[in-house]
């Protein structure tokens, strides 16, 4: 393996952690007149919005198919992402310590009720052959590059990635080290992604394409949360999220 290489496995999984609400009753005691007061909290939630390409998610997934273009003897698409954590009115936003996964897919459209009046083109999961395209599920990070690959794709990381972000081999995310403020955005993750024009020119004739999933995790910052949801991190006397080695 080439120095500056790591390869792990991808894990993706998506959880949303909310504080519960909780309505509480106390009993106050003046001379010999008993009273109950309620006192409700209301629940602190975490609305994230996926940020690619300055066009915002805020369903915190984004899923699109990739839009080429020709750079020299490969192909580009632009992938830069960001991860906003929202200000709702309606909502107890709070601050909070965000992760991302990136789970890459070979799909292919296909026609569903054909003939009938609910007939659709969908996108679909394509088996793709490995010896063309490897598995999308093996990981190469080149720290030096600020790349990494996945079977036949290549994805280039913001230049200064690891000075905000981490990733971590046990689980397969991406964690940014700092706490983002409601309002706010995390720096930039991902920058571009590249394929081969052989690549390219396979995915057309087998009528497939790559569409890049980008999932979005947040956890409350206050408190020992993270701690004790993210098991493969920890928050350090600085406030900031780091591997637990």
């Amino acid at each position: 393996m080439l120095k500056g290489k790591t390869k792990v496995t991808v894990l993706c999984a998506v959880a949303a952690f909310i504080i519960g609400a909780a309505v509480l009753t106390t009993s106050a005691v003046t001379d010999n007149l008993h009273k109950e007061k309620e006192n409700d909290f209301v629940p602190a939630v975490i609305s994230l919005a996926v940020v690619e390409n300055n066009e915002e998610n805020s369903d915190s997934e984004l899923k699109k198919p990739l839009e080429w273009k020709s750079d020299n003897e490969n192909y580009k698409a632009d992938k830069k992402v960001e991860i906003a954590n929202l200000n709702n009115k309606d909502e107890n936003n709070t601050s909070a310590y965000i992760r991302v996964c990136i789970n890459p897919r070979w799909t292919a459209e296909v026609t569903v009720n054909a003939g009938t009046a609910e007939e659709s083109k969908v996108m679909v999961d394509a088996d793709m052959p490995l010896d063309d395209f490897g598995a999308l599920t093996a990981i190469e990070i080149n720290q030096e590059s600020n790349s990494y690959t996945m079977g036949a794709v290549t994805f280039h990381l913001a230049a200064d990635w690891n000075e905000h972000w981490f990733y971590n081999d046990k689980d397969g995310y991406f964690y940014c080290k700092s706490v983002i403020a409601i309002g706010k955005k995390t720096p930039p993750l991902l920058d571009y992604v590249t394929i081969s024009s052989d690549t390219k020119q396979k995915l057309k004739s087998l009528g497939a394409k790559l569409t890049v999933d980008v999932l979005a995790d947040g956890i409350q910052s206050e408190g020992k949360a993270a701690n004790t949801m993210w098991t493969n991190v920890k928050i350090n006397s600085d406030r900031k999220l780091e591997k637990n080695e």
